[in-house]
């Protein structure tokens, strides 16, 4: 999307926000919903947003959704993202969090479903995400160096003000995340490799939407859904991912409940 067209994008979405600047927006992962009630609440499809790309996965609705919580909170939620493997740029991956920073909006909360690696998690745990190894090497995917790269570089940390106030609740877990560039699931001598690099879960989103934020200085935390547990028997589907994602809705409307008190 060249700049003409993103401007002609963002005067669309300003006129469907009616200029109001949203308190906190949010990115939903794979079969994650946002149950609270909006007030005033509208939705409008990616389709009907002019250049603005599909969602081609099962579990991303691909529609964007504006209202005011009870507390007069308004938040921007974009249900659906974009991910590298469905043959996207960059840029493409992180328009919505441009969309996010080019309409004011200083708070991001990501989400995603991911598979839990290390013993102490279990499906439907929320995991804060404090750190993001990157395997897909900032989306170059003709890199020569391919995973040594990738195995050099230093994690993406989290460390907002609003990381850091969600990590006040002690019964939430925390880890770094391993984002892949999937689709495939990974394979037993993967999750070895990822678990030697002290990643607690992996996914395939995530890290290029948190490191624009971060470079955009936006107060951005992100979460994952555990979904599946990865063992010597794992055999994960997508339609267990989305299963489980909906498993964790309670947890889940109770940390937008508590995000939405701290901004």
């Amino acid at each position: 999307m060249n700049s003409k067209e993103f401007d002609k994008l963002l005067s669309f979405l300003k006129d469907f926000l009616s200029s109001q600047k949203p308190d906190l927006a949010i990115i939903l992962g794979s079969g994650i919903s946002f149950d609270l009630p909006l007030s005033s609440a509208q939705s409008i499809s990616y389709q009907d947003l002019p250049g603005m790309p599909q969602t081609s996965v099962k579990g991303h609705k691909g529609k964007l959704v504006f209202g005011k919580t009870a507390s007069g909170k308004k938040i921007l939620i974009f249900s659906g993202r974009y991910h590298l493997y469905e043959g996207l740029g960059c840029e493409e991956v992180q328009l919505p969090v441009k969309i996010i920073h080019s309409l004011g909006c200083k708070n991001i909360l990501l989400t995603n479903s991911a598979g839990g690696i290390q013993s102490e998690l279990k499906v439907a745990d929320l995991m804060i995400i404090e750190a993001i190894k990157d395997y897909q090497n900032d989306g170059k995917l003709n890199n020569p160096r391919g995973l040594l790269d990738c195995l050099e570089k230093s994690s993406l940390k989290l460390d907002t003000k609003l990381t850091q106030e969600i990590l006040i609740d002690s019964s939430l877990k925390t880890g770094a995340y391993a984002a892949v560039l999937g689709p495939n699931y990974e394979t037993l001598s993967e999750i070895s490799l990822f678990k030697y690099q002290d990643c607690s879960a992996v996914g395939m989103s995530t890290y290029l939407e948190a490191k624009f934020a971060l470079e955009k200085s936006l107060n951005v935390a992100a979460v994952s859904v555990i979904t599946n547990i990865w063992n010597d028997d794992s055999k994960p589907t997508h339609k267990e991912v989305l299963e489980n994602s909906s498993k964790a809705k309670v947890k889940m409307n109770r940390l937008f409940e508590r995000i939405v008190s701290l901004i």
